[in-house]
Protein backbone atom coordinates (compact mmCIF):
# COMPACT_ATOMS: atom_id res chain seq x y z
CA UNK A 1 0.00 0.00 0.00
CA UNK A 2 2.81 2.36 0.89
CA UNK A 3 4.54 1.62 -2.41
CA UNK A 4 1.35 2.38 -4.38
CA UNK A 5 0.95 5.68 -2.52
CA UNK A 6 4.50 6.71 -3.41
CA UNK A 7 3.86 5.94 -7.08
CA UNK A 8 0.65 8.04 -7.04
CA UNK A 9 2.50 10.94 -5.41
CA UNK A 10 5.28 10.69 -7.97
CA UNK A 11 2.80 10.76 -10.84
CA UNK A 12 0.99 13.74 -9.34
CA UNK A 13 4.26 15.61 -8.94
CA UNK A 14 5.04 14.94 -12.60
CA UNK A 15 1.68 16.29 -13.76
CA UNK A 16 2.11 19.59 -11.94
CA UNK A 17 5.89 19.81 -12.03
CA UNK A 18 7.46 23.27 -12.17
CA UNK A 19 10.44 21.79 -14.02
CA UNK A 20 8.69 21.33 -17.35
CA UNK A 21 11.01 21.87 -20.30
CA UNK A 22 8.11 23.07 -22.40
CA UNK A 23 4.35 23.49 -22.51
CA UNK A 24 2.71 23.43 -25.90
CA UNK A 25 -0.75 23.71 -27.46
CA UNK A 26 -1.87 21.08 -29.96
CA UNK A 27 -5.04 20.45 -31.93
CA UNK A 28 -7.01 21.72 -34.87
CA UNK A 29 -7.43 25.07 -33.08
CA UNK A 30 -3.63 25.40 -33.03
CA UNK A 31 -1.23 23.91 -35.60
CA UNK A 32 -2.86 20.49 -35.79
CA UNK A 33 -2.64 17.18 -33.96
CA UNK A 34 0.83 15.60 -33.74
CA UNK A 35 1.66 12.28 -35.36
CA UNK A 36 4.68 9.99 -35.25
CA UNK A 37 6.67 12.22 -37.60
CA UNK A 38 5.44 15.66 -36.64
CA UNK A 39 5.50 17.58 -33.35
CA UNK A 40 2.99 20.33 -34.03
CA UNK A 41 3.07 21.82 -30.53
CA UNK A 42 2.90 25.61 -30.39
CA UNK A 43 5.37 26.23 -27.56
CA UNK A 44 4.36 28.73 -24.88
CA UNK A 45 6.75 31.09 -23.14
CA UNK A 46 7.49 31.28 -19.43
CA UNK A 47 9.71 33.13 -16.96
CA UNK A 48 9.06 30.93 -13.92
CA UNK A 49 8.23 27.46 -15.34
CA UNK A 50 4.79 27.76 -13.76
CA UNK A 51 2.88 30.41 -15.68
CA UNK A 52 2.99 29.96 -19.45
CA UNK A 53 1.80 32.44 -22.06
CA UNK A 54 1.39 32.71 -25.80
CA UNK A 55 0.46 36.04 -27.38
CA UNK A 56 -1.77 36.45 -30.41
CA UNK A 57 -2.58 32.83 -31.19
CA UNK A 58 -4.24 32.97 -34.62
CA UNK A 59 -6.72 30.11 -34.36
CA UNK A 60 -8.86 28.80 -37.23
CA UNK A 61 -11.16 27.34 -34.59
CA UNK A 62 -11.44 23.73 -33.48
CA UNK A 63 -10.13 21.64 -30.57
CA UNK A 64 -7.06 22.17 -28.42
CA UNK A 65 -5.14 20.67 -25.50
CA UNK A 66 -2.08 21.62 -23.49
CA UNK A 67 0.72 19.10 -23.10
CA UNK A 68 4.20 18.90 -21.62
CA UNK A 69 7.50 18.18 -23.36
CA UNK A 70 5.91 17.19 -26.70
CA UNK A 71 4.40 14.03 -25.20
CA UNK A 72 0.94 12.76 -24.22
CA UNK A 73 2.10 11.36 -20.87
CA UNK A 74 1.26 14.72 -19.29
CA UNK A 75 -1.58 16.67 -20.93
CA UNK A 76 -4.46 18.89 -19.85
CA UNK A 77 -7.94 19.47 -21.19
CA UNK A 78 -11.38 20.67 -20.16
CA UNK A 79 -14.87 21.27 -21.54
CA UNK A 80 -14.80 24.98 -20.61
CA UNK A 81 -14.04 28.04 -22.72
CA UNK A 82 -12.72 30.78 -22.59
CA UNK A 83 -11.49 29.98 -19.05
CA UNK A 84 -11.31 26.80 -17.07
CA UNK A 85 -9.16 24.33 -15.18
CA UNK A 86 -7.49 21.64 -17.22
CA UNK A 87 -7.14 18.13 -15.85
CA UNK A 88 -4.94 15.22 -16.87
CA UNK A 89 -6.41 13.57 -19.99
CA UNK A 90 -9.35 16.01 -19.81
CA UNK A 91 -11.69 16.84 -22.68
CA UNK A 92 -10.53 18.75 -25.76
CA UNK A 93 -11.05 22.49 -25.33
CA UNK A 94 -13.44 23.85 -27.98
CA UNK A 95 -11.95 27.10 -29.33
CA UNK A 96 -13.86 29.40 -31.73
CA UNK A 97 -12.01 31.04 -34.61
CA UNK A 98 -10.16 34.16 -33.49
CA UNK A 99 -6.95 35.70 -32.17
CA UNK A 100 -6.17 35.04 -28.48
CA UNK A 101 -3.65 35.67 -25.75
CA UNK A 102 -3.42 32.30 -23.98
CA UNK A 103 -2.28 31.70 -20.39
CA UNK A 104 -1.79 28.39 -18.60
CA UNK A 105 -0.65 27.48 -15.07
CA UNK A 106 0.86 24.01 -14.72
CA UNK A 107 0.48 23.97 -10.92
CA UNK A 108 -3.29 24.55 -10.93
CA UNK A 109 -4.21 23.67 -14.53
CA UNK A 110 -6.00 27.02 -14.88
CA UNK A 111 -6.09 28.51 -18.37
CA UNK A 112 -7.62 31.50 -20.15
CA UNK A 113 -8.16 32.62 -23.74
CA UNK A 114 -8.50 36.42 -23.85
CA UNK A 115 -8.63 39.12 -26.51
CA UNK A 116 -5.06 40.21 -27.22
CA UNK A 117 -3.69 43.43 -25.80
CA UNK A 118 -0.94 44.12 -28.26
CA UNK A 119 1.66 46.82 -28.66
CA UNK A 120 3.83 46.37 -31.73
CA UNK A 121 7.08 48.27 -31.95
CA UNK A 122 10.25 48.44 -34.02
CA UNK A 123 13.66 48.21 -32.35
CA UNK A 124 17.25 48.26 -33.53
CA UNK A 125 19.91 50.63 -34.79
CA UNK A 126 17.59 51.49 -37.70
CA UNK A 127 15.00 52.64 -35.12
CA UNK A 128 15.76 54.23 -31.73
CA UNK A 129 18.28 51.56 -30.72
CA UNK A 130 18.28 48.16 -29.05
CA UNK A 131 16.59 47.75 -25.64
CA UNK A 132 18.85 47.48 -22.60
CA UNK A 133 18.60 47.55 -18.80
CA UNK A 134 18.59 51.36 -18.76
CA UNK A 135 15.97 51.70 -21.49
CA UNK A 136 14.06 48.39 -21.86
CA UNK A 137 11.09 49.94 -23.68
CA UNK A 138 12.86 51.79 -26.47
CA UNK A 139 10.42 50.47 -29.09
CA UNK A 140 9.14 52.84 -31.77
CA UNK A 141 5.41 52.11 -31.47
CA UNK A 142 3.31 51.35 -34.53
CA UNK A 143 -0.42 52.07 -34.84
CA UNK A 144 -3.29 49.79 -35.88
CA UNK A 145 -7.00 50.13 -36.60
CA UNK A 146 -7.79 46.42 -36.57
CA UNK A 147 -5.25 44.78 -34.23
CA UNK A 148 -3.70 42.92 -37.17
CA UNK A 149 -2.18 45.46 -39.56
CA UNK A 150 0.29 47.93 -38.03
CA UNK A 151 1.78 51.02 -39.64
CA UNK A 152 4.42 53.66 -39.03
CA UNK A 153 4.23 56.71 -41.31
CA UNK A 154 7.14 58.81 -42.59
CA UNK A 155 9.66 57.33 -40.17
CA UNK A 156 13.16 58.76 -40.66
CA UNK A 157 15.70 55.98 -40.18
CA UNK A 158 19.44 56.52 -39.91
CA UNK A 159 19.86 53.02 -41.29
CA UNK A 160 21.02 49.82 -39.65
CA UNK A 161 19.22 46.75 -38.31
CA UNK A 162 15.61 46.43 -37.17
CA UNK A 163 13.14 43.91 -35.79
CA UNK A 164 9.46 44.01 -34.86
CA UNK A 165 8.42 42.85 -31.40
CA UNK A 166 5.31 42.64 -29.27
CA UNK A 167 4.52 44.23 -25.90
CA UNK A 168 8.07 45.55 -25.34
CA UNK A 169 9.35 42.00 -24.92
CA UNK A 170 11.45 39.48 -26.84
CA UNK A 171 9.03 36.60 -26.20
CA UNK A 172 7.28 37.45 -29.46
CA UNK A 173 9.48 39.08 -32.10
CA UNK A 174 9.79 38.98 -35.88
CA UNK A 175 12.61 39.37 -38.33
CA UNK A 176 13.81 38.34 -41.80
CA UNK A 177 16.71 38.82 -44.19
CA UNK A 178 14.68 40.55 -46.93
CA UNK A 179 14.33 44.25 -47.71
CA UNK A 180 12.28 46.31 -48.56
CA UNK A 181 9.57 43.70 -48.09
CA UNK A 182 9.29 40.13 -46.93
CA UNK A 183 7.70 37.74 -44.47
CA UNK A 184 9.07 37.94 -40.94
CA UNK A 185 9.23 34.90 -38.67
CA UNK A 186 9.58 34.38 -34.92
CA UNK A 187 13.21 35.05 -33.89
CA UNK A 188 14.09 35.70 -37.54
CA UNK A 189 17.12 37.61 -38.78
CA UNK A 190 17.60 41.33 -38.24
CA UNK A 191 16.17 43.35 -41.15
CA UNK A 192 18.88 45.41 -42.86
CA UNK A 193 17.43 48.88 -43.46
CA UNK A 194 19.23 51.58 -45.51
CA UNK A 195 18.99 55.16 -44.31
CA UNK A 196 15.82 56.85 -45.51
CA UNK A 197 12.29 57.93 -44.71
CA UNK A 198 9.76 55.09 -44.83
CA UNK A 199 6.09 54.29 -44.54
CA UNK A 200 6.30 50.93 -42.73
CA UNK A 201 3.62 48.23 -42.72
CA UNK A 202 3.54 45.00 -40.69
CA UNK A 203 0.92 42.24 -40.33
CA UNK A 204 1.17 40.24 -37.09
CA UNK A 205 -0.87 37.35 -38.49
CA UNK A 206 1.07 36.66 -41.70
CA UNK A 207 4.36 38.33 -40.76
CA UNK A 208 4.31 40.30 -44.03
CA UNK A 209 6.13 43.65 -43.84
CA UNK A 210 7.22 46.44 -46.16
CA UNK A 211 9.37 49.56 -45.97
CA UNK A 212 7.99 51.94 -48.59
CA UNK A 213 10.00 55.03 -49.45
CA UNK A 214 7.97 57.98 -48.14
CA UNK A 215 7.13 61.02 -50.27
CA UNK A 216 10.15 63.32 -50.52
CA UNK A 217 8.27 66.60 -50.05
CA UNK A 218 10.19 69.88 -49.61
CA UNK A 219 7.25 71.52 -47.83
CA UNK A 220 6.53 74.09 -50.56
CA UNK A 221 3.56 72.24 -52.01
CA UNK A 222 0.06 71.27 -51.00
CA UNK A 223 -1.10 67.66 -51.22
CA UNK A 224 -3.07 66.72 -54.31
CA UNK A 225 -4.12 63.48 -55.96
CA UNK A 226 -3.31 62.22 -59.43
CA UNK A 227 -4.68 59.48 -61.63
CA UNK A 228 -2.46 56.97 -63.44
CA UNK A 229 -3.26 54.48 -66.21
CA UNK A 230 -2.56 51.73 -66.96
CA UNK A 231 -1.19 50.50 -63.64
CA UNK A 232 0.34 47.90 -63.57
CA UNK A 233 1.97 48.49 -66.94
CA UNK A 234 4.62 46.76 -69.00
CA UNK A 235 5.69 49.69 -71.17
CA UNK A 236 4.16 53.08 -70.23
CA UNK A 237 2.29 54.96 -67.49
CA UNK A 238 0.12 58.00 -68.21
CA UNK A 239 -0.32 60.44 -65.32
CA UNK A 240 -2.93 63.19 -65.02
CA UNK A 241 -3.78 65.56 -62.14
CA UNK A 242 -7.45 65.26 -61.23
CA UNK A 243 -7.85 69.02 -60.85
CA UNK A 244 -6.45 69.82 -64.31
CA UNK A 245 -3.17 71.41 -63.16
CA UNK A 246 -0.07 71.19 -65.34
CA UNK A 247 2.56 68.68 -64.22
CA UNK A 248 5.99 70.29 -64.05
CA UNK A 249 8.21 67.37 -63.04
CA UNK A 250 8.05 63.64 -62.31
CA UNK A 251 10.76 61.77 -60.41
CA UNK A 252 10.70 57.97 -60.24
CA UNK A 253 12.32 56.13 -57.31
CA UNK A 254 12.84 52.44 -56.63
CA UNK A 255 12.03 51.03 -53.16
CA UNK A 256 15.63 51.58 -52.02
CA UNK A 257 15.10 55.33 -52.53
CA UNK A 258 17.30 55.55 -55.64
CA UNK A 259 16.06 57.92 -58.34
CA UNK A 260 15.89 56.03 -61.61
CA UNK A 261 14.15 58.55 -63.88
CA UNK A 262 13.29 62.26 -64.16
CA UNK A 263 10.72 63.54 -66.66
CA UNK A 264 8.54 66.53 -67.49
CA UNK A 265 6.24 64.41 -69.66
CA UNK A 266 2.99 62.96 -68.35
CA UNK A 267 3.81 59.70 -70.15
CA UNK A 268 6.56 57.66 -68.50
CA UNK A 269 8.40 55.09 -70.58
CA UNK A 270 8.82 51.93 -68.47
CA UNK A 271 10.58 49.80 -71.10
CA UNK A 272 14.03 50.27 -69.58
CA UNK A 273 12.95 49.44 -66.03
CA UNK A 274 13.03 46.08 -64.29
CA UNK A 275 9.78 44.60 -63.04
CA UNK A 276 8.74 45.73 -59.58
CA UNK A 277 7.24 48.57 -57.55
CA UNK A 278 8.26 52.21 -57.99
CA UNK A 279 7.29 55.51 -56.37
CA UNK A 280 6.59 58.52 -58.60
CA UNK A 281 7.02 61.95 -56.98
CA UNK A 282 4.88 64.32 -59.05
CA UNK A 283 5.07 68.12 -58.95
CA UNK A 284 2.48 70.40 -60.50
CA UNK A 285 1.70 74.12 -60.26
CA UNK A 286 1.32 74.32 -56.50
CA UNK A 287 0.97 70.65 -55.54
CA UNK A 288 2.99 67.50 -54.92
CA UNK A 289 1.99 63.87 -54.52
CA UNK A 290 3.46 60.38 -54.59
CA UNK A 291 1.94 57.49 -56.53
CA UNK A 292 2.92 53.82 -56.42
CA UNK A 293 3.59 52.42 -59.89
CA UNK A 294 3.94 48.74 -60.78
CA UNK A 295 6.09 47.56 -63.72
CA UNK A 296 5.13 44.14 -65.03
Amino acid sequence: MKKVLLIVLALTAGIFSTQAQSIGMVGTAAAGWPDDNNQTDIVMGTVDNVNFTYYSLVSPGGELKFRQDFAWSVNWGSADFPTGTGTQDGANIQVPEGIYDVTFNIDTGEYAFTAPTVTIGMVGTAADGWPNDDDPQIDVEMSSADGENYTLTAYESVGGEAKFRQNYDWTVNWGASDFPSGTATQDGANIQVPAGTYDIEFNIVTGAYSFNQAALSNGRFEEVTFSVFPNPSSDQWNIEPRNGEVITKIELFNLLGKRVLTSTSTSINANGLTSGVYLARIESQGAVSTIKLIKR
